[in-house]
């Protein structure tokens, strides 16, 4: 769908005059904002991530375990609430608002709200990285005589780069994805100036001709990401046995302290204060938590249930295509939401009775987020050997009691997780279900939006709340899994 749109955009009419003035006069600068707020985020997030991830990793110091999992929380705050928070944070009725030489609506804001939001994926993954590698691998390094630093530096480092890397190729996905933080500080990226072209000149297809820079961005970094780790081995077999840690005392727990002051607690109490000084709709708000609950729970399920399936059936009957039609959905996942609606519209848009419908927003977030549970669930069937379903194959079982015996125990953890990732994601969409949403149906990311737009911070407060309350649940899952073990 995303290429057949593309490829119609540039055969169809177009305004003309839209077209060039946005071509002349707006695309370079909307597509240098995104490129220099690219590099910056990755820089930024690449940094606090991998840094944090070392430091549990192969450091001991109090309260180590519950620190470790506290610093994936901030995975359940979307870019968006960080943005109006902290612009609130810094402003005249802030808690910060001492602070009046910095000027926090300005592009380094940007970058500080967007990695606090995404650096958990560098964050775990590094993580998992610097823990399968093992006691040996140390061991051997002290024996050449080898510093803890130069260790780091020069071993664990390059050894973990692939799971870095996968970190690093998520947080850019999700940069050029970006509409609402980058909107909340007016910073005009090709995500913005889509919607602007959409919705601004009302022109449908100059933003799809727009779309294909992001479409042909996000095919990029999936191909980088795929010829990188192509015929790496991520299994490690051998060096299981847990490193010794460093005992570096109580400096680093402050030092994770004092982060976790920005990324939890100071938004969060800046979201109680407001929502105490505001009178609660608890009526509206019921029913906007209802609503995202609905939709995110029929998404979850169905896009989960479809990715499982895919991932099972390419198990149980193999095809020379497989690796090709694994990869492929990918591409969906690097398209931001407004590009997906663009699509969307631009292919249904004549279609009596399907726009503004909750199947085209489901539709729209399948494209969206398949790529995710097909590549959790995926990354899970790694681990499990091929030779279950092989032997049931040769003693002729039915393939559907293959599946139902088989394939779903083994890939109970890795189904588990890709519906609490899906669940989290669609929670926190905003573009999407802000766009494509059925006349007067609203969820809290939508009504958090609103209200940020229009100043109304104290208002925003309350759904905000909701939002990281039904997202640190999953997360609360996800450390539980992941990291408490």
């Amino acid at each position: 769908m995303p290429f057949m749109a593309v490829i119609l955009s540039f055969l169809g009419p177009i305004d003309e005059s839209v077209w060039e003035h946005i071509k002349d006069y707006l695309l370079f600068e909307y597509a240098s904002n995104t490129l220099q707020l690219l590099v910056a985020v990755i820089a930024t997030s690449s940094l606090i991530g991998v840094f944090f991830a070392a430091l549990v990793s192969f450091g001991d110091f109090p309260g180590r375990r519950f620190l470790m999992g506290c610093l994936l929380t901030p995975l359940a705050f979307p870019a968006y609430i960080y943005a109006f928070v902290y612009t609130g944070v810094f402003s005249y009725s802030g808690i910060l608002a001492s602070l009046e030489f910095f000027s926090f609506r300005s592009f380094w804001g940007l970058v500080f709200t967007l990695s606090l939001s995404f650096y958990p994926y560098i964050y775990l993954l590094s993580f998992q990285g610097f823990s399968s590698i093992g006691s040996r691998f140390y061991e051997m390094a002290m024996v050449n005589g080898l510093s803890p630093l130069k260790s780091f530096c020069s071993g664990a480092l390059p050894i973990s780069f692939p799971w870095i890397m996968t970190g690093v190729i998520l947080v850019s996905l999700e940069t050029i994805a970006d509409f609402g933080a980058a909107s909340i500080f007016s910073f005009d990226t090709l995500t913005i100036g889509i919607y602007k072209a959409w919705f601004g000149f009302f022109s449908l297809p100059t933003a799809m001709r727009m779309s294909t820079i992001l479409v042909g961005l996000g095919i990029l970094l999936i191909l980088f990401k795929q010829y990188y780790q192509k015929d790496k081995l991520y299994e490690n077999k051998v060096n299981s046995t847990p490193i010794n840690r460093i005992n570096l005392g109580w400096m680093a727990t402050f030092t994770c302290v004092i982060f976790l002051t920005f990324a939890l607690t100071l938004p969060l109490l800046q979201l109680i204060l407001w929502s105490s000084g505001s009178e609660a709709q608890w009526p509206q708000i019921i029913k906007l938590s209802a609503h995202t609950l609905i939709i995110s729970l029929i998404g979850a399920i169905g896009i989960n249930f479809f990715g499982f399936l895919a991932i099972a059936s390419m198990r149980i009957s193999p095809i020379k295509l497989s690796p090709f039609l694994i990869n492929l959905p990918l591409i969906g996942y690097g398209l931001p939401g407004t590009v997906i609606a663009t699509i969307i519209f631009f292919l249904f848009g004549g279609v009596h009775g399907f726009i503004g419908s909750l199947l085209l927003l489901v539709l729209a977030y399948f494209i969206r987020f398949f790529p995710l549970a097909m590549t959790t669930i995926g990354s899970a069937g790694k681990r499990v050997p091929l030779y279950f379903e092989e032997l049931a194959v040769l003693a002729n079982i039915p393939r559907l009691t293959i599946f139902k015996k088989i394939s779903i125990p083994l890939l109970k953890p890795g189904w588990l997780l890709s519906f609490v990732f899906l669940f989290i994601e669609i929670v926190k969409e905003l573009p999407m279900t802000l766009i494509m949403r059925p006349t007067g149906y609203s969820t809290l990311a939508t009504k958090v939006f609103e209200f940020s737009s229009e100043g109304e911070w104290a208002h925003a407060a309350i759904p905000s709340i909701v939002i990281v309350f039904i997202s640190s649940f999953s997360v609360i899952w996800i450390i539980a899994r992941k990291i408490g073990k």
